[in-house]
C-alpha cells in the first residue's frame, strides 16, 4: 500500500503542475484574445421553449439484441417571467419503444446501430414538436447534428439505418429553416477542441512553443473553465473549418449554417457548448440570453426544460430486464439466452 500512496502523491503533483500551466495559458488567452462577451438575461415573457431528450437501454443476448427507446418533448410557456403552462409530447410519461435486432452484429455495429436509432427517434420527436407547438426556441440535449456515430460502409447492415437518420435530420433542418424557431443543442460534457484550434491559429506567431503545445493538447471546456466568468460566452464560430469535407456535415444542405459557442451558464459549473443553426445574424446572442434565463441552479448550468426532459426520458437497466423476462417466458429459445459473461456466479 505504501507504493500505491506514493504513486497517488506523484499523480497529485503532476495534476497540480498541469493545472497551473493551464491557468497561466488561460490568463494569456484572456488578455490577448477578443473572443469573449457578456450575456444578458432575457425576460421570459410570451415565450415558448421546447426541450428534447431521449433515453436508451440496450442489451445483447445469445442470438438477438434488444433496445428500449424513449424520446420526449417538453414545452414550457412563460408569461411575465413565470412558467404558466407545461405540455408533454407524446405524453407525460410515454412508454418506451422496444426494438429487436435479429441479424448478427458485432459489438461495434450494435453500439452504432443503437445510437443511430436513438438519435433518429429524438430528431423525429424534435420535428413533431417543431410542427405542432411552434416554439420560440427548441433545445436538444446534445448537438443538433448526429454524434457518437460515423458513416458506415454501404455494404454494412447499419448503412440503411444511417441513411434514414440523415434523411430525418435533413427533414428537420428543412422545417427549421421555414420556421421562426431558434434551434440549438446543449452539450453538457464537450470533448471538442475547435476553440483551442482557433485560438492557436490566431496567436500562432505570439505563443511560445510550450504554451502552443499545451493549447494543442487540452479540451475547449477545460481551458474555458478558467477563462469564462459566470454569464460570459465565447464568440460564435463555425462548427467545422471545412464543412464540405466534414464526414457528418457534408450530408446536410445547412452545413455552412451550423455554428457553435461556449458559455458559462452556471455560477459554480463548467462551461457548456452550444451548437446552433444560424438563420439570422445574432442568433447566438439570442440563444445564449434565453439559456441563461432558464438556469434554475447555479451549480448545474443546464436549462430547466432539458432537466425536465431528461427526467422523463431516462430509462433504467431494469426496464430491459422486464422486457427480456416477458419475451423469454413466452419464447424460451436459445437466441434469448443471456451471454455467459452475464451469468457468472462470481
Amino acid at each position: 500500500m505504501q507504493e500505491f500512496f506514493k504513486k497517488t502523491r506523484d499523480l497529485i503533483s503532476s495534476i497540480k503542475k498541469f493545472e497551473e500551466r493551464i491557468r497561466e495559458l488561460a490568463l494569456y488567452l484572456k488578455e490577448n484574445l477578443d473572443f469573449f462577451e457578456v450575456v444578458s438575461k432575457t425576460k421570459l415573457d410570451d415565450l415558448r421553449v421546447c426541450g428534447i431528450d431521449g433515453g436508451m437501454v440496450k442489451r445483447s443476448f445469445h442470438g438477438v439484441d434488444l433496445i428500449l427507446l424513449r424520446s420526449v418533448g417538453i414545452i414550457f410557456d412563460f408569461k411575465d417571467g413565470k412558467l404558466t403552462k407545461v405540455e408533454y409530447f407524446p405524453s407525460p410519461l410515454p412508454s418506451p419503444t422496444p426494438q429487436i435486432i435479429l441479424d448478427p452484429l458485432s459489438e461495434l455495429d450494435f453500439e452504432l446501430e443503437a445510437n443511430i436509432r436513438r438519435q433518429t427517434s429524438e430528431i423525429d420527436t424534435a420535428l413533431n414538436c417543431l410542427k405542432i407547438f411552434k416554439p420560440d426556441i427548441l433545445l436538444l440535449d446534445g448537438s443538433i447534428i448526429p454524434h457518437y456515430t460515423f458513416q458506415p460502409s454501404k455494404d454494412s447492415f447499419v448503412f440503411e439505418s444511417y441513411e434514414r437518420m440523415i434523411s430525418k435530420f435533413n427533414e428537420f433542418f428543412g422545417e427549421a429553416l421555414k420556421s421562426k424557431t431558434l434551434i440549438a443543442g446543449v452539450i453538457k460534457d464537450s470533448r471538442g477542441k475547435r476553440f483551442c484550434d482557433l485560438a492557436a491559429n490566431f496567436l500562432s506567431e505570439k505563443l511560445d512553443v510550450s504554451l502552443k503545445t499545451l493549447l494543442e493538447r487540452i479540451k475547449d471546456s477545460h481551458i474555458l473553465s478558467y477563462i469564462l466568468r459566470p454569464g460570459e460566452k465565447t464568440i460564435a464560430f463555425d462548427y467545422s473549418s471545412d464543412p464540405s469535407s466534414n464526414p457528418t456535415l457534408k450530408n446536410f444542405s445547412v452545413k455552412n449554417k451550423i455554428r457553435s459557442f461556449y458559455m458559462r451558464s452556471g455560477e459554480f459549473d463548467r462551461p457548456i457548448r452550444v451548437d446552433f443553426l444560424e438563420k439570422r445574424e445574432g442568433d447566438d446572442k439570442r440563444i445564449a440570453s434565453i439559456i441563461l434565463s432558464l438556469i434554475p441552479d447555479p451549480e448545474l448550468g443546464i436549462p430547466s426544460v432539458l432537466i425536465e426532459a431528461d427526467q422523463i426520458a431516462r430509462l433504467r437497466n431494469e426496464e430491459i430486464d422486464v422486457l427480456h423476462t416477458e419475451l423469454f417466458s413466452r419464447l424460451a429459445t436459445f437466441g434469448l439466452l443471456k451471454k455467459r459473461r452475464d451469468l457468472r456466479p462470481f
